[in-house]
Formats: structure tokens, sequence, C-alpha cells
């Protein structure tokens, strides 16, 4: 056997050193400090024992050591391969971490072949397999992993520490009968037991690592915290004097920490005697409550008012008792959040302004804008007009009283806003019998021609399904006109006075289409028709003058909408 590597190579240890090694080698190995003077093979054994406990404990680090330990097993005991298996402790399962050749190589793929069932014997009984011919051996007769693989020489001893099985090593020759002796069942035993304290060893240093970093990174979190902590904490203890200030609570209170430790707490603090705190302190003190958090407004020197949130709670582990003042500064919040309870007040009297003109969803979205939007001023774009007038109004008010007039009329405009506002349109004003409304703007909208079209077929319809309420000379009917074009949409007007509305030659055109249509009717401008018409159904008007134009343009009537196909 190649023990004479470790016999010979062995440094000469210090005296306390080798009588603690000779010592524990005794203790562990009885047999072989027993062995007699000829059995030369035994004492190079004990002697690499020896010599081993000394390698096993120069590291601590558990890849290493392992790999160390098959190292040393392989080439004392001349094996083709070795295994080191570990008990996991929480599931119990065997694992794998080493697997050595004897050129110190890590084995894997189809070389990673070994008898599981030889090894989980071993694990089972703690108890070693030593075998001269495993295919021959019936012992293992039934074992179709040696079969398979062709073990021959099999040698497999437990990592017992304190009478628990916590692994194995196994080594093998696939090639050689008769490869290991009982010699080396022996060693192999005793370099088992350094190995497994050797390997437990190697964990608790591990695990103590681990620890400590952990602690580390704990402590330095810690640290951070209370490095980066905004909140001001004040302690105060059993006798009521200030004990603690941090740097966070001396800025928020304007005051150095000299000046507030160790003094009484109602004297360093006096707007602390101002309810309800002084109340939550006895709480406190008393053990009626363990925390106790409240807002709290003072005004403070050189700060001016402040709003703080103040939490109560006792001193936990102090000698005597004490309490811990959480102080949060929470002016800004306190203060922003005024100004947003301002602007949304002063939103939902804008949105109900809006809602005058707008329907309710396009004014809520209006209203959600900035304030910078309802400045003086309008931006260029393009916008569909609908401007409808009441056909025959104005000689019925010539015969008609005048409240009976409005409530009709209203009636017939509450008919056309409905219809304007199913579509978003925005309700630009009433002028008289009349109004005028427009589409994508102020928000945008892709299909604003055909939300348009819609809100005049639905004017038209709601108008002639209301006639029945209508006594007979008030069944009246709207003129329609329909335009698109560019125009400057914006708030215009003064200061103190101002109208979002629209203004370009496109709001022109609508109202003069509408001054020529007949009453039920709706006209549509040729530059509307183009973008709509495979879409419309409609019937061409001859071309019309309108008022204040030089030149006649084509119209066309809107009939309907067709079906999609």
């Amino acid at each position: 056997m190649a023990v004479s590597r470790w016999s010979r190579s062995a440094p000469a240890a210090p005296p306390h050193t080798a009588q603690r090694g000779y010592v524990m080698s005794r203790e562990l190995f009885p047999a072989l400090s027993d062995a007699q003077p000829e059995k030369a093979r035994s004492r190079g054994h004990f002697r690499a024992l020896m010599h081993v406990s000394e390698l096993l404990n120069s590291t601590l680090h558990l890849d290493q050591l392992l790999e160390l330990i098959m190292d040393i097993v392989i080439e004392a005991l001349e094996a083709e391969r070795g295994f080191l298996m570990l008990v996991n402790p929480e599931t119990g399962q065997l694992n794998f971490p080493v697997a050595r050749n004897l050129d110190r190589q890590n084995i894997a793929g189809p070389e990673f072949e070994i008898s599981r069932s030889v090894v989980n014997r071993v694990a089972r009984t703690g108890e070693p397999v030593l075998t001269l011919n495993a295919e021959e051996d019936e012992r293992f007769q039934a074992y179709q992993s040696i079969l398979d693989y062709h073990l021959r020489s099999i040698l497999c001893v437990p990592l017992k520490l304190k009478g628990q099985v916590t692994g194995a090593i196994y080594i093998d020759n696939r090639l050689k009968a008769g490869a290991f002796s009982n010699e080396d069942l022996d060693f192999l035993t005793s370099f088992a037991n350094l190995a497994a304290v050797a390997i437990e060893n190697a964990r608790l240093f591990n695990r103590l690592q681990s620890n400590l970093a952990e602690t580390s990174r704990l402590k330095s979190l810690m640290d951070n915290i209370f490095a980066s902590i905004a909140s001001g904490v004040v302690t105060v203890g059993p006798h009521g004097r200030i004990t603690m200030v941090n740097r966070a609570a001396s800025q928020l209170l304007g005051q150095p920490r000299e000046a507030l430790v160790d003094k009484p707490l109602e004297e360093a603090l006096p707007w602390l005697v101002i309810e309800p705190i002084p109340d939550a302190l006895l709480q406190i003190v008393r053990g009626e409550k363990d925390v106790i958090t409240l807002p709290f407004s003072a005004h403070l020197p050189g700060r001016g008012q402040v709003h703080f949130k103040l939490t109560l709670s006792r001193l936990r582990g102090a000698t005597g008792g004490g309490i811990v003042l959480a102080i949060e500064d929470q002016t800004l919040e306190t203060l922003l959040q005024q100004d947003r309870e301002r602007e949304a007040r002063a939103r939902e009297q804008l949105q109900a302004m809006l809602q005058r003109y707008l329907s309710p969803s396009v004014a809520q979205k209006l209203a959600a804008m900035p304030a910078s939007a309802l400045t003086l001023g309008g931006e260029r774009q393009e916008i569909t007009v609908l401007f409808a007038d009441l056909r025959g109004f104005s000689t019925l008010v010539e015969q008609t009283p005048p409240e009976e007039m409005v409530h009709v009329l209203n009636r017939y405009l509450g008919l056309a806003v409905d219809a304007i506002f199913a579509e978003e349109g925005t309700l630009d004003k009433f002028l008289g019998d009349a109004i005028l409304a427009f589409f994508n703007a102020p928000v945008r909208q892709p299909d604003h021609l055909m939300r348009a079209l819609r809100a005049a077929l639905a004017i038209q319809e709601k108008v002639r399904r209301s006639w029945d309420t209508f006594p007979e000379p008030f069944r009246l009917q709207f003129g329609i006109g329909i335009s698109a074009g560019e125009a400057i949409v914006g708030h215009i007007g003064t200061e103190d006075r101002m109208d979002f509305t629209a203004v370009g030659d496109c709001v022109n055109v609508a109202e003069r289409l509408q001054e020529v249509a007949e009453p039920g009717q709706i006209l549509v401008s040729h530059a509307v028709y183009e973008r709509v018409k495979d879409v419309v159904d409609v019937r061409s008007v001859q071309s019309v003058t309108l008022r204040g134009r030089q030149t006649r343009i084509l119209a066309y009537e809107l009939l309907g909408l067709r079906r999609p196909k």
C-alpha cells in the first residue's frame, strides 16, 4: 500500500501537538496503537493516520477538506475511484459532494457509477462493507448495480459522529479483485472517524462564518437605518428627565441636544404639556396602553408653525421604565394636503361650471388640466362644428306668453344638449333659439366627424319622438348645419370674463348651412362629405349661396348612417 508518502512527508510537529495527536489517536484507534512492531504495514498506516490528523486540521473550508479527504484515501489505499457521501440533516438523504479518481480529478458522467445499494446499506446499518470480488460475493448477488457496473473490489465505511451516521466513504477498483484487505478496512474505519470530526468542525466553522456574516450585515443595516432615519427620537427616564435625543430630533425641535438632555421633559419641551399629550403620557406610564399615536401642532421658536405625528411608547428593557417619543415632521405633508384640498374644491367648482357647456366626462377631463390651461388665448386645431336653430320659434314668440315660450325653448334645447353631450361634444353657446357646439376640443377625438353626425341625427330623432308631448303649435324642428376645418379654440375674452369658444371660417360655414336648411334637415359641407361618404347616406343639394360669401358651395343633406357590413 502507498502509505510512504504520508509517513515520510510528515513535518516534525511541536512536542505538545504531537502529544495531543498521539493521545487522540490512541483513544480513537486502540487496535492500531497496540499493533505488533513486526507488522510494518500497520505501523505505516498508523504513521499515516498521525500525519493525516494534522492535514485534516489544516483547513476549515468544507469543499477543500472533502477533496483532501478523498485524495488521501485514494492514494493511501491505491483505489481506482473514491466517493464521499454526506447525510443531509434536513432530508436524511445522501448527497455526493465529492467524487475523485487516482489522478485527483473530479468524476462526472459515465464514470459516476457506483453501487448505491452498498452505500445505502452502510448508511442504514452503520457497519462497513469489504468485498474482494463483489461480482462473486454472495451478499451482493441481488444488487443489480454491481453486475451492471462490473464492480469488483469495494470498501465502504460509515462516517460517524457521536454514534450517528453522518455519511460514508466509498472506494473501489473495477479491474482488480482483492485490492483491499482487512487492514485497509481498519485503516479506513479509523480514518473515517477522524474525517467525521474534521467535517463537523468545518461545517460548524462554515455555519459560524455564515452567522457572523449575517450578524455583521444586520448590524450594518441597522446602523444605516439609524443614520438615515428622518424621525426624531427622544427618550425619557423614570425620573421624567430626557435621557437621549437623536440628531433628527434636535433638528426637528430646533434645539441642540445639550440643551435638552438631562432636562425635565416639561421644561425642555413645554409644548408637550398641552392636551391631549399629558393624558397620553400618563396612559403609557401606567401601562394602560403600549403605544399611542396622535397628530400635534405647535409654534416653535425659529421654525414657526409645525405639524408633528407623535408616537408614544414604553422604553423596553430600561430599569424602572421610561418613555420613547418618536417625532415625525409632517409640516410639509400637512401644508401640501391643505393645498390639495383647496385645489380639489376649486376643481369641483370649476367642473360644476364647465358642465354647463360640456358633457360631464369632458368637463371632468378639462377640470383635471393644470391651471395654466385656463389662461386667455387658444390653439389652432381641426374641429367639427354643429350649428342648430329651432325653426318657427320666433313666430310663436309673438303669439305666446313669454313664460310658456321659455318653457318650450328649454325643453327643445335640452333635447339637443343631451344628444351633443352623449357624443362628448362641447357646447359653445346658446344663441336665442340656436345652439353652437363643436367636437375634438378641448379633448382630442379622432372620430370627431362621426360624433357630430351622430349627434345631429340624434337631435332630429329626439325631437320627433317628443312631439306627442307638445301641443300642435309647438311641434317644432331644428335646421342643422355641419362643417369641419381649422379654428382657434381656447379661452376668448378678458381676464375677468372669458368663454371657451372656437373662432374660424368653419364656424361661419356651419351657421350659414343652418340658415338654408329646411326644418328637420341636416346639411353638411362638401369637405365633411368627402371624408365620410363611404359611411353615410346623403342627398345632393344644388349649390347654395351662403350669406356673406361671394361663391356658391356644394352641400349635402344627411339622411342617415350606413350599417357596417
